[in-house]
């Protein structure tokens, strides 16, 4: 029997009962992932949705806030200046669609702070999953299979994006 027909006959065999379990069967089935993996996979991809949201939300607040409080040549001087600092296209700038690029930016904004390096792990997590890097996923060198380590990184995001601030920002003028 082929793997299509493997697949065939292990769908007619879940129950029906919800999509969620549904999910979860076909990601069991197909790569074979214990609830242990799915559930750290789950965590690692939430938590970098939500990091790229503050990112996006930071981007569009600071560019608002400089537009309305500043002339055009000013913001292009900014612009030119957070392009030549953190080594990006001028229209990666005004619209980063990758993580790293959106943590360039606001690291190029606001400079680099716990943050920042609390980004740049979760984007090396992100990345070690989407490589099929899976099986040794840590954090501060706990695995993040355990709870524990869940728990220390969400609290190290939170923290750290209170503790952010633009106070020593080259672009302090323009946010």
């Amino acid at each position: 029997m082929h793997d299509s027909e493997k697949f065939k006959e292990a769908m007619k065999s879940m129950p029906d009962n919800s999509i969620d379990d549904f999910t979860k069967n076909i990601v069991k089935f197909l790569l074979k992932f214990n609830d242990e993996q799915i559930n750290t996979v789950s965590f690692v991809f939430w938590l970098v949705y939500v990091a790229e949201l503050k990112l996006d939300e930071f981007r569009i607040h600071a560019w608002e806030v400089a537009e309305k409080d500043s002339s055009e040549d000013i913001i292009d001087r900014a612009k030119q200046m957070l392009t030549d600092k953190i080594n990006l296209d001028r229209s990666v700038i005004n619209n980063p669609r990758y993580f790293s690029e959106k943590i360039k930016f606001f690291e190029g904004v606001i400079g680099k702070n716990d943050f920042v390096e609390i980004l740049y792990i979760l984007r090396d997590l992100r990345n070690d999953i989407s490589h099929l890097r899976i099986d040794n996923l840590k954090y501060k060198e706990l695995s993040l299979y355990t709870r524990e380590a869940k728990e220390n990184l969400i609290i190290d995001f939170v923290e750290s994006a209170r503790n952010c601030n633009a106070s020593k920002s080259d672009f302090r003028q323009f946010i």
